[in-house]
């Protein structure tokens, strides 16, 4: 891909279905869109690990639900980036990319924090989805998440005392998403974000804590 031009746009998916570019050589300094136009129900683009020459290997998310962008300025002290998720002004669920990450045997919690701008999310409006190795007996996966049992009656996702670089942000509100799980055997956890209030700005931190 690197015979591109830096303005070059990658993808115009006109049908539902899901297009990925995972560690590509992107042209240096590019600065195209992952997708272009119409977007349709059912549609995703995901760029991850991509490589534009920068410091920073890539992630993009474009869906109808929105997008999401890799942020380097905006991130806890001692990660080197961040996903800022963008809600679209519509009912449709936003997910991130996959966060995979080793979890050991035991009783686990496992949390991501998260800062917006001014505003406290509930959990009806953003949660972590966990998948894991839930049995010592078997390696069927379980699920787990941190989204209400009635959605009408939410709560306000637990704050976080994490320190974050906050430029341009006027008035960071930090929280944190978590779910605590029995692990029955060693496995790769996979967390997704999924957020669900329309026209939201969210920094979301895809390095998790185990505990």
């Amino acid at each position: 891909m690197t015979a591109l031009s830096w303005s070059a746009n990658l993808c115009e998916l006109q049908v539902p279905g899901l297009v990925q570019f995972i560690g590509c050589k992107l042209p240096a300094s590019w600065v195209g869109a992952l997708w272009t136009g119409t977007r349709r129900t059912g549609g995703r683009i995901e760029m991850l690990a991509c490589d534009s020459g920068g410091d920073i290997r890539r992630d993009q998310v474009a869906e109808l639900a929105g997008d999401l962008y890799t942020e380097t300025s905006i991130k806890p002290a001692g990660v080197e980036k961040t996903w800022r998720m963008v809600k679209a002004a519509n009912a449709l669920t936003l997910d991130s990319l996959q966060i995979k990450f080793p979890l050991s045997a035991g009783t686990r919690t496992i949390e991501i924090d998260t800062l917006t701008d001014g505003l406290t999310l509930t959990d009806a409006e953003i949660s972590v989805d966990l998948a894991f190795a839930g049995s010592a007996a078997s390696t069927l996966y379980s699920l787990a998440s941190d989204a209400p049992a009635n959605p009408l009656s939410p709560a306000a996702q637990a704050s976080s005392s994490t320190t974050w670089a906050t430029a341009g942000v006027t008035s960071p509100v930090r929280q944190t998403l978590g779910v605590t799980v029995y692990v029955g055997q060693d496995c790769v956890g996979i967390a997704t974000v999924r957020l669900t209030r329309a026209s939201t700005t969210v920094y979301v931190c895809p390095v998790p804590r185990v505990t």
